[in-house]
Parts: structure tokens; sequence; C-alpha cells
């Protein structure tokens, strides 16, 4: 072998060391790197959740589990994990008309849902208590979802409906909050409204 080729032999192997020893980025640089620094678990759902999604950083996948979110950054592949309230459960809904995807935990850096930037009346209530967890007005994120943090380990009704495309609303869907739940709901498909004329 010539001097020139064990030069670049020692060289690539030198590269290859000095690339498995470097230490992984700690959570406190990650969160700096992509502008969350100091933010806790809820702080961050609610940045990306309502982030432009073509302003999303593609080397970031970020995930909402029950008790968890889960960040991981590529190519590097570290997975840093923070704790999400004890008390308190974080579900994301994306209604659809038309089209939607499987998923079960949200991906706030990948998920897209169909309907964007559209006003909905949200109704989500405790099937044993009967009490209304949310009643209201809500508009869906640039990202098509919709999210929100309910308390934890109940069983839960939840009906949408919307003025758009002339009256679109969901069934009622059974949801839990438990820590075996989906974090991601995709499968509310949306249908027209059927008025009923008074006579």
């Amino acid at each position: 072998m010539s001097l020139y080729r064990r030069v670049l032999a020692l060289l690539a192997a030198s590269l290859l060391l000095l690339t498995a020893c470097a230490p992984a980025s700690s959570l406190d640089d990650v969160l700096s790197k992509y502008g969350m620094a100091g933010k806790n678990a809820e702080e961050i759902i609610e940045h990306l959740e309502t982030m432009d999604p073509q302003d999303r950083p593609d080397d970031l996948l970020v995930s909402v589990q029950a008790d968890q979110l889960v960040i991981q950054e590529q190519p590097d592949g570290t997975e840093h994990t923070m704790p999400l309230p004890q008390d308190k459960f974080y579900l994301s809904i994306a209604p659809y008309k038309e089209q939607t995807h499987d998923c079960f935990y949200h991906a706030l850096t990948s998920c897209l849902g169909e309907i964007t930037d559209t006003e909905f009346f949200v109704h989500i209530r405790d099937t044993e208590t009967g009490e209304n967890y949310v009643n209201d007005h809500y508009r869906t994120n640039p990202n098509g979802f919709v999210g929100f943090w309910l308390p934890r380990d109940r069983n839960v009704e939840m009906k949408l409906s919307t003025h758009a495309d002339h009256g679109l609303e969901s069934p009622k869907v059974q949801l839990s909050t438990a820590s075996d739940a989906p974090t991601c709901i995709t499968d509310v498909k949306l249908n027209p409204i059927i008025y009923v004329e008074e006579k």
C-alpha cells in the first residue's frame, strides 16, 4: 500500500473513531438548538402543535405518549424523555372528511390532518359523571389538529361539528385517557349535517 493510501486510511479511521466517541447531545442542548430552551413538556407541545408545518424541523422527532414526551434528534438517534403531568392527559384530534392516516402516539413534528384553520364546536364529557370537560368553539391548528388536556384515567365521549362546507358533524365517539390509550385521534369522520325543515 502506498504512503498516500495509508494516510487516507488513517484519516478515515480517525474520523470514525471521533464520531463514535462524540458525546450525545443533552436534552438542554437539543431544546436550545430548536428554540425551545427553558420550556417544559406542556410548553413544548403547545409550541410544536401550533407551528406552521413548513417551519417544522425535519431532523427532530417529538411524540406525545400517555405519560411522557419523547424527543429524538436525527441522525444521532439519541432519545430524551420529559414527564407529562400525572393528573392530565394530552389528546390531539384531527377530524377528517376525505383523507386521514393511522396514528397512535401524536407526532408533533410530522402528523398532518386534513382540515386546517377551521372552527369547530367541540363537546367532550365524562361518560360516568356527565361532567363537561370541553364545551366550546376551537380552531384547528395549521397541522390540522386541535389538542386538549383532559383528566387522566377517564372514559369520555366526544362530538364535533362545524359550519364549514355547509355544515359537518361527527358521530359521538368513545375515548379514553388511560395509560394505554392513544394520544392521537385521526379516525373521526365528518359527515354532512342533515337539516330538518320546520313545517
